[in-house]
This record gives structure tokens, C-alpha cells and sequence, in this order.
């Protein structure tokens, strides 16, 4: 095995370590989930409420900015609706065609946070508008890495700041022999995720 495949098998075992750590904390913030639903007991529920900031007074205390600027943030919810729904169509025509395990919406795109009792209506509204823009995001980037695996899985010449999910399965950058040998068998080796 070499070097860069040593580094992403310990990143993988540290994200899985980091999976159970932030599964610890449900116990210390005294909730549970059930059918993606969050559960809070009844204590916590109350603090939560009591500890929301009224609405109005949270636009006068300064956050009037966010308000105000509210049209160019929002004005971005168009296109990725758009792109939800046009890359949810081009996984749902394409990948089954050619072999390609099909990316799960809900493994991305999370609204949890509504059931925090401490936000009021605006920071909710934020934290939906938030969860659904980064989850579609991820959702496209993990469709998109699973294409690319299917069609030109080579690692770049330049150093990335982040990879995608499916990259450790590419092949070197330059390695032509290499490439000529295995690329058919990389463009269909995801039983990783089945």
C-alpha cells in the first residue's frame, strides 16, 4: 500500500472516529433521534424555549443587516432548485444505465435543526435555507465524483485543498500504463458502497 493510500484509510478511520464522538453528544445535550425525527426531553425543551430570542428584538439588537441583505442571499434559493432537480433527473436517467450506485438525497440534505426550540422563526428560516443549500451541494458533489469515477477516474497534477469521496480510487496522474491496464475495472469497482 502506498503513502497515499496509508493517509486516506487513517482520515477514513478519523471521520469514523469523529461519527461516534458526535454521537456521544446526543447524550450530553439529552436528545435522541427516531425515524430522522429529534426527540428532546421535556426539561430541555423548556430551557430551550425560554433561552429563544423574541423575533422582533433580534432585528433591533443589530441583526437587521441580515434582513436587509436578505434579497441577495436568498435570491441564490432559484438556481439551487434548479440544480437539485436537474441533477436528481440526470442520476435518476444515467445511472442505472451505466452501472453507477445511485446517490441518497437524504444522506445529504438534513432539517434537523427545526427542532431546535432555542431558535426563533428568522434563525430557523436561516438554518433550513442553510441545510438545504450545503445538502444540495454535497448531494451534487457526490453524484459528480461518482461520474467522474466512471469516466476519467485520474487523480489532478495539482494539489486540491479537498477531495471528493471517490477519489482514492483514482489512478495516478500520468501513470499511463496503469491506466490502460485498469481503467475499465475502476470505472465500475463501487462495491464499497452497496
Amino acid at each position: 500500500m502506498n503513502t497515499f493510500n496509508e493517509l486516506l484509510e487513517k482520515i477514513k478511520k478519523l471521520e469514523s472516529e469523529l461519527r461516534k464522538e458526535m454521537s456521544k453528544k446526543k447524550k450530553d445535550f439529552l436528545y435522541e433521534t427516531r425515524n430522522r425525527k429529534i426527540i428532546f426531553d421535556k426539561q430541555t425543551k423548556k430551557l430551550h424555549r425560554k433561552l429563544a430570542s423574541n423575533p422582533v428584538l433580534y432585528i433591533l439588537r443589530g441583526n437587521w443587516k441580515v434582513i436587509l441583505l436578505s434579497p441577495f442571499i436568498y435570491i441564490c434559493l432559484l438556481p439551487i432548485i434548479l440544480l437539485d432537480i436537474f441533477i436528481s433527473l440526470y442520476q435518476f436517467t444515467c445511472f442505472g444505465v451505466y452501472g453507477i450506485p445511485k446517490v441518497k438525497r437524504k444522506e445529504f440534505i438534513s432539517f434537523d435543526r427545526k427542532y431546535l426550540s432555542y431558535l426563533n422563526i428568522i434563525e430557523k428560516f436561516h438554518c433550513v435555507y442553510c441545510s438545504y443549500f450545503n445538502g444540495v451541494i454535497a448531494y451534487v458533489r457526490e453524484i459528480g465524483a461518482r461520474t467522474e469515477q466512471r469516466w476519467c477516474p485520474i487523480k489532478n497534477s495539482t494539489i486540491l485543498k479537498d477531495h471528493h469521496s471517490r477519489y482514492h480510487k483514482f489512478l495516478d496522474y500520468a501513470d499511463a500504463e496503469r491506466y490502460q491496464k485498469e481503467i475499465e475495472k475502476i470505472n465500475k469497482e463501487f462495491d464499497d458502497l452497496k
